[in-house]
């Protein structure tokens, strides 16, 4: 593992929650580090809802890096070493799936096996004593001793933090609040990014991308300008475009002098 990739992953992450940041945008970026400083197949980020009424809680993926812009498989998730590390608040692994003296999560591991997974890795996210949920990585390759467990679990106390500091329509809130406001926000952005892939002829992820940059330049967060491209979808469903929430805006604002 390249030890100077996972510094200036962790830099980056602590300089954004020194920021007023927006929790979704944080959590894909985390799920993009994991992804990318574990060399891994795909790095998800999931959250328990407890919502339902039922006596085991729901899991949803909130944010997801994945090999060849391909989506998360629930079953991969939703079953196996990240429910239990979501629910349990500890570290599960197995470090080789093909691995004949392992026969945990039978179910799970059929599952993965038939993907072509080789490894997983689920590091719980808490914040004080409460489980929120769990960072998985998996990868197509034995997981091997150059993937050290620290840095997993770094990026889940950063999420932990997140959720933590976040905020719901410019109110502090509890963890658990902002926890289940991600939960509803990551519906949003998937419809928007839905959006962005028809009109605009993008990949996922260069919708994804989209989405962030069209923020930017808006001066909104990401979740408030994908409520915007819904909100566009609805009241011109012939031509979304004219809201004006498809593009930049005619006229940016300049940028800011550093003397005011």
């Amino acid at each position: 593992m390249d030890t100077a990739r996972t510094r200036l992953a962790v830099a980056e992450l602590t300089a954004t929650l020194a920021t007023d940041f927006d929790v979704p945008s944080v959590l894909y970026t985390i799920a993009r580090h994991a992804y990318e400083c574990f060399d891994a197949f795909s790095a998800v980020l999931v959250l328990l809802d407890d919502r339902n009424g039922l006596a085991e809680n729901t899991i949803h993926v909130v944010a997801e890096a994945l090999r060849e812009g391909r989506s998360a498989d629930p079953r991969l998730h939703a079953i196996g070493p990240g429910y239990t590390s979501a629910c349990d608040g500890a570290v599960t692994m197995i470090s080789d799936l093909w691995a004949p003296d392992d026969t945990r999560w039978p179910r799970y591991r059929e599952h993965a096996i038939a993907a072509g997974m080789r490894a997983v890795r689920a590091y719980p996210v808490r914040c004080l004593t409460a489980s929120l949920g769990s960072l998985i990585v998996h990868t197509d390759d034995p997981w091997g001793t150059e993937r050290p467990n620290e840095f997993g679990q770094v990026l889940a106390d950063l999420t932990g933090i997140a959720l933590s500091l976040g905020s719901v329509d410019g109110r502090r809130v509890s963890t658990r609040e902002t926890a289940e406001a991600v939960l509803d926000g990551t519906k949003v952005i998937a419809v928007a990014i839905g959006i962005l892939v028809e009109q605009l002829g993008l990949d996922v992820e260069q919708a994804r991308l989209t989405l962030v940059r069209l923020a930017r330049v808006h001066g909104v967060t990401p979740t408030e300008q994908a409520r915007a491209i819904i909100a566009g979808q609805d009241a011109y469903p012939a031509d979304p475009a004219r809201s004006g929430a498809l593009h930049p805006p005619a006229d940016l604002a300049p940028p800011r002098r550093i003397d005011g």
